[in-house]
């Protein structure tokens, strides 16, 4: 959080305009690809990823990570025979209304995203009459009671959700664990760099206010002691599929957000099947995986650097995706430059 602020702060976001056209094109492929592979196993699975890993054993000599993910997403698509009937209907279905009932929904009920509200409930309520067995959201966690019997506390009321101070957090090991500080420094860059290309990938919009939101968020979720606020492109394009993309409505998103931390309120999303959930997603992230027409627009050598980007982001990961690309497109470019003409 405090080096995409740092980032921010520097100016480091003018440096997206200076981003290869086919590098980008390519990155946003591959990563789309690897949200595809992720999501899959919990829209055609009951359980999720869970039951995929029980079917599907990976070979000794396949390397984990990208490779191994490509590996079950082309093992998932080719037994069709062991998928789950009831998550693959729920799945099917939430599609279908997400991606061919749209613009008839918008326009009944003059809701930009009614889509995806009516695909979730027609799902919840059909995974409810049907005895769906599957993954569903469930309750959430009970968090410990931190009340004291007493008066009444200013501090503890507008502090109490602090689990640790910036302060407070064990730096030393951390630095330990990442190998020293210019490390540490290195990976959190990285974090910060590719979690915001997801993000303007989608939404270009005011660059140094999404980073600087960014490190926010992750500096907050380290004091609640959550996981990091990463950019997740399938999140953007999920966004951008229902029109939530402007700075009010991130504000009602965050404040909605803030409301599913009661339990009460939570409790409503509890029978809703994750598979219509991973169904959302692919709805936002298919479109742009069946025709990618950034990089299929591409000509010549600027095709082979997308193409490049793509494979290496899919079989090792977006981050290294993206160096491999700026590598292979200076590569490129130097070896395929046209010799000077000389002039008698």
């Amino acid at each position: 959080g405090v080096v995409s602020v740092a980032l921010a702060a520097t100016g480091a976001t003018h440096l997206t305009r200076y981003i290869p056209k086919p590098v980008k094109a390519g990155w946003k492929l591959g990563f789309a690809f690897t949200v595809v592979a992720a999501q899959t196993a919990a829209a055609i699975f009951g359980a999720g990823a869970s039951d995929l890993k029980r079917q599907c054993s990976l070979p000794a000599w396949l390397p984990r990570g990208g490779m191994a993910a490509m590996y079950r997403l082309g093992w998932m698509l080719s037994h069709p025979h062991v998928w789950d009937f009831g998550a693959t209907a729920l799945t099917c279905l939430t599609l279908f209304v997400v991606l061919r009932c749209n613009k008839f929904l918008a326009r009944l009920l003059r809701l930009p995203g009614a889509e995806v509200i009516v695909a979730t409930a027609a799902g919840t309520l059909l995974a409810l009459a049907g005895g769906y067995t599957g993954s569903t959201v469930g309750l959430p966690p009970v968090a410990p009671g931190s009340a004291e019997a007493g008066g009444f506390d200013l501090v503890g009321s507008l502090f109490g959700w602090v689990r640790q101070w910036p302060w407070e957090m064990p730096w030393a090991e951390l630095l330990d664990r990442l190998g020293g500080l210019h490390w540490a420094l290195l990976s959190a860059a990285a974090f910060a760099g590719v979690d915001f290309l997801a993000i303007i990938s989608v939404v270009p919009d005011s660059p140094p206010s999404e980073l600087v939101g960014q490190g926010v968020g992750c500096v907050v979720s380290g004091m609640l002691g959550s996981a990091p606020i990463g950019g997740s492109l399938s999140r953007s394009m999920v966004a951008g599929m229902t029109g939530a993309s402007s700075p009010l409505m991130g504000l009602v998103s965050g404040l909605f957000t803030l409301l599913l931390a009661f339990p009460q309120v939570g409790a409503w999303l509890a029978p809703v099947p994750k598979a219509v959930l991973a169904a959302v997603v692919l709805a936002a992230v298919l479109p742009a995986v069946v025709w990618p027409k950034d990089v299929l627009q591409l000509r010549g050598v600027d095709a082979c650097t997308a193409w490049a980007t793509f494979l290496a982001s899919c079989c090792a990961d977006p981050t290294q995706g993206f160096g491999m690309g700026l590598v292979v497109y200076a590569v490129l470019h130097v070896l395929c430059r046209p010799a000077p003409t000389k002039v008698d």
